[in-house]
This record gives structure tokens, sequence and C-alpha cells, in this order.
């Protein structure tokens, strides 16, 4: 059909129709396409049905809102924050979740794994700090698990905006708390940015012990490394520009 595949990232397509460009990206048997022009992606999708319709019945959503993963959550109580300010305590003594809801635990914290980087980046250190304890969630993990779900079912309305009035200018920002966890290391956040939006969020525990906090923001902005120069490769293949600017911001 014309499209060449990103060598960076293979799930990603790109073509020039009149003069724009037309982008389609894969996740297992799902496709979003864009386009400025309505009838190109009509064109795209007919050209579809037609290869593959006699084999399954392609299913066609078009519109600003999709619904692609959805959470349930019956409790009524709201959150204003993800989580509190004792996210990363571990108390030893709280109880063992029975198998049913250290299943259902697991389950809902895999569901906002999914979501978090990639539409809600403000609930990433919390699900971080949930993933860490899927092996045996106890009942201090089941509330703090519930806080979040409040939080998210109070701001179901929020949504990410990415906007860009330049693709040749990319910004990158990291920070890092020094000997936040209970192993007396560090924690990295970072996200990158044309401006308006995070993208390719980032929020995890460090893999070094540091002796102080310049050290820590060091090992932080060495990790995130690797997250931004795949964004900054993906772009110089995709953006038609010889000149592209690249800032990296460290707190």
């Amino acid at each position: 059909m014309g499209f060449t595949r990103n060598p960076y990232d293979w799930c990603v397509m790109n073509k020039e129709v009149m003069g724009t460009q037309q982008t389609i990206l894969f996740y297992v048997d799902d496709i979003k396409m864009s386009h400025v022009k309505e009838s190109v992606l009509l064109g795209t999708v007919s050209e579809l049905k037609k290869r593959y319709g006699k084999i399954s019945n392609l299913s066609v959503n078009r519109g600003d809102i999709h619904d692609f993963l959805s959470l349930k959550n019956k409790q009524r109580d709201q959150a204003n924050t993800p989580a509190s300010m004792y996210l990363f305590r571990i108390d030893g003594t709280s109880p063992d979740l029975k198998k049913k809801d250290a299943d259902h635990y697991r389950t809902i914290t895999a569901k906002l794994l999914f979501l978090a980087p990639r539409a809600r980046p403000d609930l990433l250190t919390a699900v971080f700090s949930l993933c860490t304890r899927v092996k045996q969630p106890t009942e201090e993990d089941w509330n703090k698990l519930s806080r979040t779900i409040r939080y998210l079912e109070k701001t179901k309305d929020l949504f990410l905006t990415l906007e860009a009035k330049d693709l040749r200018q990319l910004q990158c920002y990291v920070d890092s708390a020094h000997m936040l966890h209970h192993d007396l290391k560090g924690h990295t956040g970072g996200f990158t940015s044309f401006g308006s939006g995070a993208f390719s969020p980032k929020s995890k525990k460090q893999r070094l012990n540091s002796c102080s906090s310049c050290e820590t923001e060091l090992i932080g902005a060495s990790e995130y490394n690797a997250d931004s120069l795949s964004s900054i490769f993906l772009l110089i293949f995709s953006v038609t520009s010889s000149m592209m600017a690249f800032a990296w911001n460290c707190d």
C-alpha cells in the first residue's frame, strides 16, 4: 500500500498522501490511522476491507474519543491525588491478601500499567510502587491501589494533550529523589515533550545506590538517556529536516 516502516519502531508506518503525511500505528490486532483529510483515511479503510474483510470483519471507530481500555470502579469515595505521602512505606505487619483478592490486585495493577505510560503519566509513580508488590500483596497494598482507583475515578475526564509548534525542537526533562526507597536507592522521573504534553514518561527506582544527591541526579540522567535517545532517533527518520534541536533539562 506504499507505506514505509520506521526502522526505529516497526509498529509505525508512514506515507505521503496529497502532500501531507499519513501515519499508521499497530498494536497487536488494532490499527490507529491519522491524516488531515478524512477521505484519505476512508480510502485506506476501504483498501483494508478489500484485502482482509473476507478473513474477518473489520471494526472501524472514528472520532476524537475512543474506548480502548476500561477500568471499572465501584468505590464512591474519591481521592485528590493518586497516592499518599506514605506510598513507599512498607508495613511488615500488614496481613497478606487472600488468593482471590491477590489475583484481583494483580489484574487491576496490570491494567494500570498499560494505561499510565500511554495516557495518564500522572499515575506512573503510584503504579510503579504497586507493581513492586504483585508477588505477595498485603492489605496495605490493597488500600494504596484503592486510592489510585478512587483518584482515577475522580479524574476520568482528564486526558493527555500533546502539542507541538515545531517538530524540530525536542525537550527532555529528568529529576531524581535521593534515598527514597527502603533499600536507600534513589528514584528517577522523566519525560519528553515538544512544548506541551509529555510522552515517553518514566518513573522507576534506580538500580544503584548513591552517596549523595548529586550522584543520584547523575544516575537518573544516565538511566533516562536510553528513552530520550530512542525518541530522538525516531524523529530523525520521521521529520524531513536536516536541522533539529534537542534540550536536556536536569534539576
